[in-house]
């Protein structure tokens, strides 16, 4: 135990790793947005780059409060790192919807839906904002879904406007919750001024 504590520290406070993966204009918008609510919430994040992904460990995670995923694909990752961060109690969320094979255990994903196309409308279920008795629908705003869909076990939060189409799901892994964003939304600026959804 000792030193496991001197070697691995609990953080004492909030502190966020974004895992990046900036090889495309999509991945670099929903950074630049994700970034700029961090630095507005006074909230501490540090980037890992793809190029840093193969020398991660299990347990390199540890120092985080939380983990932010924008990647278009695995990216080298190995799916050790996420597994063990999530069953020592860490949480991880997913900014956009990539094409996952090696990490489709750690984000409570089955197999890839393929291709997708342009959906209008979703809904967050009552209770997810703030976790007060309020949902959130939109009618007209156009997204592109992930090629994704969630595991058995994983409970959806949100999904397209008619309910067709899965937008957003949680699962418990471990000790810790996974959050998956299955789209590419984070991207526009729409979501500025929607803090709690993030």
């Amino acid at each position: 135990s000792f030193l496991k504590e001197a070697l691995f520290p609990r953080p004492s406070r909030e502190n966020i790793a974004l895992l990046l993966d900036d090889s495309t204009a999509t991945a670099k918008r929903i950074f630049e947005y994700t970034s700029g609510v961090l630095r507005r919430a006074k909230l501490p994040f540090e980037v890992i780059r793809k190029e840093q992904f193969s020398r991660l460990l299990p347990g390199d995670l540890r120092a985080f409060t939380a983990v932010g995923l924008i990647l278009k694909d695995d990216a080298g990752l190995k799916a050790a790192v996420l597994e063990h961060y999530l069953q020592q109690g860490g949480g991880v969320v997913s900014l956009s919807g990539g094409d996952f094979r090696e990490l489709r255990a750690p984000l409570a994903l089955k197999e890839s839906l393929g291709a997708s196309k342009i959906i209008t409308g979703y809904k967050l279920r009552y209770g997810f904002l703030l976790g007060e008795g309020l949902s959130l629908e939109e009618a007209t705003f156009e997204w592109l879904p992930g090629a994704n869909s969630p595991a058995k076990g994983a409970e959806v939060l949100a999904s397209s406007y008619r309910g067709s189409f899965p937008l957003l799901w949680t699962a418990e892994r471990g000790k810790g919750r996974l959050l998956f964003w299955n789209w590419d939304g984070f991207e526009t600026g729409d979501f500025q001024d929607r803090k709690s959804v993030v």
